[in-house]
């Protein structure tokens, strides 16, 4: 990226009706009902006024893709084909999606030949054990070769670590697989308990308290501590992650076309009939007091 040059982020749940089920991660899903997924058209006509919103504002231009693991279709796939020409001409700064770590090896040589710059891919333990109980039988061999063939196909991964109480006392025992397996590029998620009620039944939503989120921060902190004086980057970086609030992207867009700020906020509007450009102007215009 140019020095000093600002970014934009935008992360969209493209092709993603799954996400819509958590209420943790989409907090909104119970208030409105489904809406109809956006058309392709919708979805270009999103990727466009994103492009020009970085560009008028002289930005770098960075999209998150969450796709399902389904197999791709339209509009991810041609969405993507555009969104990696636009990053052609420098239009666009970066692509990058998230995925469970399961990754097919079909899937990451389609992200390779389409501009795909870094994959995220999520783990949940060091073993069997921990990680195939929350997903499927042989889902952590699954992620081990997912991680490994990326890597030999020169696709950038930075592996996910979502900590729910089910894997939580595993965190430093998945550190050390990761970077036994030279994978140095590590984000924690820490789900930790808000106001308001549980599903206790899914393992996803049972989340840590704030007891048990400060014994896993002493937990990592020590593990990292531990390291040899050649890790001093990734103990650096994975402790400023962990302490620092995630920072939020500039913009979600989800797959029925809504867009937030934050997903614990309002919406601010939907495609088709907002565009950035024009967010960005009713917010001058509140900011400065002339909005009619």
């Amino acid at each position: 990226m140019t020095p000093n040059r600002q970014t934009v982020q935008l992360d969209w749940f493209i092709n993603s009706r799954c996400d819509y089920t958590c209420s943790r991660c989409s907090p909104h899903s119970q208030e409105e009902g489904l809406r109809p997924d956006l058309t392709l058209d919708s979805c270009l006509e999103a990727l466009r006024s994103f492009s020009e919103f970085a560009g008028h504002y002289s930005m770098d231009g960075i999209i998150t893709f969450y796709p399902r693991q389904a197999p791709f279709i339209d509009p991810f796939v041609t969405v993507l084909k555009e969104a990696n020409r636009l990053k052609q001409q420098g239009r666009l700064k970066s692509l990058h999606s998230a995925n469970r770590g399961d990754l097919p090896g079909n899937k990451i040589r389609f992200f390779r030949e389409n501009g795909i710059d870094t994959c995220r891919l999520t783990i949940d333990g060091p073993n069997e054990q921990i990680q195939d109980p929350m997903r499927r039988p042989g889902h952590f061999q699954d992620t081990l070769r997912a991680f490994r063939e990326a890597r030999d196909n020169h696709l950038h991964i930075e592996p996910l670590i979502i900590v729910v109480r089910h894997n939580a006392p595993h965190v430093t025992d998945t550190l050390r697989l990761l970077l036994d397996e030279g994978f140095d590029d590590i984000f924690i998620k820490v789900a930790v308990q808000t106001a308001g009620t549980l599903e206790q039944d899914n393992p996803w939503n049972q989340l840590l308290n704030e007891t048990e989120y400060r014994s896993l921060h002493l937990q990592v902190s020590t593990f990292l501590d531990s390291l040899p004086p050649q890790f001093a980057p990734f103990r650096k970086k994975t402790l400023l992650r962990l302490t620092q609030p995630p920072s939020q992207p500039s913009f979600t867009l989800k797959p029925d076309g809504v867009l937030f700020r934050d997903l614990k906020q309002p919406k601010l509007g939907s495609f088709p009939g907002i565009s950035f450009l024009r967010l960005a102007g009713i917010e001058q215009e509140i900011k400065h007091g002339t909005q009619k």
